[in-house]
């Protein structure tokens, strides 16, 4: 009976932990507060004015070619009678809370009531604290996917809600550009799943395009182990925080008749070594 009660006990204190929110004055919070207050605008005041308004200043976005100003570029973009909305899912966020991590659904539909999605996916946004204080967009990817069949949800690392800025880590040491040098050199010399894995963090989030991105490991595995052995990944940028323990790599994908956009995210772990904890490939 008492190990009955023991085991019930667990189970409502694992719900509670799932379930819970943020603390109001915490990063987390506050970003999740910047992100759903982006989407708003996005509904509200049409894409072109959110993305000028919530882009930094020096940001990157993927279209056909990089473009490193991509305030400038939409600050060009006629506007369109498309709506485009979405939702945080997920949020990390450095030791030095100037700097995170959010991604979640997303869902383009016409500009008219009780229309069906044209189209959906997930993005991935990495965010940084300005000078003024406020949440700005350094960088913003997604892939195409089916519609979530599940009820929305939102969680994020518990431990990144209790960080004070002044427990941040040094940033001392290589960035996350070191270790993808590294990953790369390895892959082209043998070009396995395993290798892949070895780089991988132990809660890994995989978004590929066509697929619902996936925490599972068989499916990453799968995912790994179907992996075409002539993919060529060339880095073009990285970003690390201010702590030094979170950031990310960005390039292209070529591979054999296609090529596409990659973005791994990057976190130092407890040994000071970089693994990824969202990895996210659009080929076209």
């Amino acid at each position: 009976m008492l190990k009955k009660i023991f085991v019930i006990c667990f189970l409502l204190v694992s719900v509670v932990s799932i379930a819970q929110e943020p603390d109001s004055s915490s990063a987390v919070f506050k970003l999740r507060e910047a992100e759903r207050s982006f989407a708003k605008a996005s509904v509200m005041n049409g894409r072109r004015d959110a993305f000028y308004e919530f882009l930094a200043v020096r940001s990157v976005i993927f279209t056909d070619k990089w473009i490193t100003n991509g305030k400038e570029l939409w600050s060009k973009r006629p506007a369109t009678p498309l709506i485009l909305k979405w939702e945080p899912e997920y949020i990390h966020i450095s030791s030095g809370q100037d700097f995170g991590i959010s991604t979640g659904p997303w869902e383009s539909q016409e500009y008219r009531p009780n229309t069906r999605p044209l189209s959906n996916g997930y993005f991935l946004s990495a965010w940084e604290i300005q000078q003024d204080g406020s949440w700005k967009v350094i960088l913003d990817a997604g892939i195409s996917s089916p519609a979530p069949q599940n009820p929305h949800s939102f969680s994020f690392a518990q431990v990144t809600d209790k960080i004070k800025p002044a427990d941040a880590r040094s940033s001392d040491g290589p960035g996350p550009e070191a270790a993808e040098t590294k990953m790369l050199e390895q892959w082209k010399s043998q070009p396995v799943s395993s290798v892949y894995n070895s780089f991988l963090g132990p809660e890994v989030r995989m978004m590929r395009n066509g697929h619902l991105p996936s925490t599972n490991p068989d499916t990453i595995n799968n995912w790994l182990s179907g992996m075409s052995k002539s993919i060529i990944w060339k880095t073009s940028g990285s970003h690390t925080s201010l702590s030094g323990d979170l950031g990310f790599t960005y390039g292209y994908i070529e591979r054999a008749n296609d090529s596409g956009i990659y973005v791994r995210i990057w976190q130092k772990d407890a040994s000071g070594n970089w693994k990824i904890i969202i990895d996210m490939m659009n080929i076209n």
